[in-house]
């Protein structure tokens, strides 16, 4: 079914359904609509296929110098925690990180985030307008789960309840559209085309903070913002809104800041764990030279066990987690199969379960880097047995369009980190023979943290 519906049936089930949650209407309203997240139909086709190009291979590789900078100046800050002989919780450490490689390649300036850390703003208001269902307390989640057709009703209604927890969503949200706002503005300076200028929410106070943050600051030249405002929209031949080019800057910070921390964490917990595939993943790492040079494909052929310890990562502990499981719904009555779908019916796919199906995979519970490392003897016995049966950034249609450049980054930063540091898990936070355990959120999170200690290597 999942292949059926992300590939021949996919014109039947090309929206995702997910409900449009009621932040404060007007304007508001239409900046959540306009996310790829939630358009739908023609909409999304137009704004999706526009995109491409942004996000094609190549433009995606000139980033590998400014990624592999910020790599390095994350292991400078691990340093200092080595130095201090504690350990540390592995997210918040990765998550400025990402955080800062979206504000250099997306929106072209430096957010400050390795700088600031927690006291950011950009990564707090991040932190508030992710929150899983508005912040809104487990059950609603459940809820809307058990209960899709009426998944709406049941958030509106909730939010005029926790109106102080919506507050903070909103105001997170609002921020970053400000952000966005004031850089935008500042593109079309450049390109002499002010015409196009239109304010988003003036006098809201998240907006307004946003906008006066980033006032004075100037995209670089080769970021995706300045991309996106001279994309032009392949049916009309006209540029996109201001309104549309706001909704995917937020949608990248969505889809690439906690995801890829998360990614990362995940993978060092890995690492900790196996001592032996961390030794084999640094001698892979060890002898890497000029990575700032290489692209995507390149970093791939060089670092196949890295990029395998990432993938069985990812299968492990999937970024879509069941609360934002693959949802599709049936724009028109269809059979997929041998199962008739009606129209308007929602159908979610639960990824956290197909990847630890044994039916799709060999000993799921273990983790075997082989599956994803086709030059392994083992690789034939324990690779997935579906090709719909991997699913960490989507399927079909709607795969994550911006999947290369996180993978990209997640290799980056752990080679670096592997060439310096030995990594260990603190035994009073994991003790020996424990399991991790995780919550659904947005992406799965680790229950109480990963909690690593770094140790530098011997040189010489």
């Amino acid at each position: 079914m999942v292949r059926l519906i992300n590939g021949r049936d996919f014109a039947h089930f090309h929206d995702r359904g997910l409900p449009v949650i009621n932040l404060g209407g007007g304007k508001l309203q239409e900046f959540f609509r306009r996310q790829l997240l939630f358009l739908g139909g023609k909409d999304w086709e137009i704004l999706r296929s526009s995109l491409q190009p942004v996000f094609q291979p190549k433009v995606l590789d000139r980033h590998a110098p400014e990624i592999t900078r910020l790599a390095r100046a994350l292991v400078e800050k691990i340093e200092t925690i080595s130095q201090a002989g504690i350990s540390c919780d592995a997210y918040p450490q990765m998550a400025p990180f990402t955080m800062d490689v979206i504000g250099s390649t997306i929106f072209g300036v430096n957010f400050h985030a390795l700088e600031k850390r927690e006291s950011s703003d950009i990564v707090l208001a991040a932190k508030y307008s992710f929150l899983p269902h508005l912040g809104l307390p487990p059950i609603i989640g459940l809820l809307t789960m058990v209960f899709p057709s009426f998944s709406s009703f049941i958030l509106n209604v909730s939010a005029l309840i926790w109106k102080d927890r919506v507050s903070q969503v909103r105001n997170g949200f609002t921020y970053i559209w400000g952000v966005a706002t004031a850089l935008i503005r500042n593109v079309l300076g450049d390109l002499n085309q002010l015409d196009r200028y239109a304010p988003g929410i003036p006098g809201n106070s998240g907006y307004e903070r946003g906008v006066a943050g980033y006032d004075d600051e100037k995209p670089q030249a080769g970021s995706a913002i300045r991309n996106l405002v001279e994309a032009k929209n392949i049916i009309t031949g006209e540029h996109f809104s201001m309104l549309d080019i706001t909704a995917v800057l937020y949608t990248m910070i969505a889809a690439g800041y906690e995801t890829t921390a998360t990614i990362l964490a995940f993978s060092l917990y890995n690492l900790a764990r196996y001592p032996d595939i961390q030794q084999t993943a640094y001698q892979e790492a060890q002898g890497l030279q000029n990575i700032d040079a290489m692209t995507y494909d390149e970093l791939s052929q060089r670092l196949p066990y890295i990029s395998a310890v990432i993938s069985e990562t990812m299968r492990h502990y999937p970024p879509v987690t069941p609360i934002v499981a693959l949802k599709r719904a049936a724009a028109r009555g269809a059979h997929v199969g041998s199962i008739a779908i009606p129209e308007g019916a929602r159908v979610q796919f639960n990824v956290y379960q197909i990847h630890h199906d044994e039916r799709w995979y060999k000993n799921p519970t273990e983790f075997v880097v082989e599956r994803f490392l086709p030059s392994s003897p083992k690789y034939e016995e324990f690779k997935p047995k579906h090709k719909y049966a991997y699913l960490p950034f989507g399927a079909g249609g709607h795969k994550c369009i911006g999947y290369r450049i996180a993978l990209h980054e997640a290799m980056i930063c752990l080679s670096l980190i592997l060439q310096k540091f030995i990594v260990s898990l603190d035994q009073s936070m994991h003790p020996k023979g424990s399991e991790l355990r995780c919550l659904s959120a947005l992406t799965l999170v680790p229950d109480g943290g990963i909690w690593l200690k770094f140790e530098e290597r011997m040189m010489g």
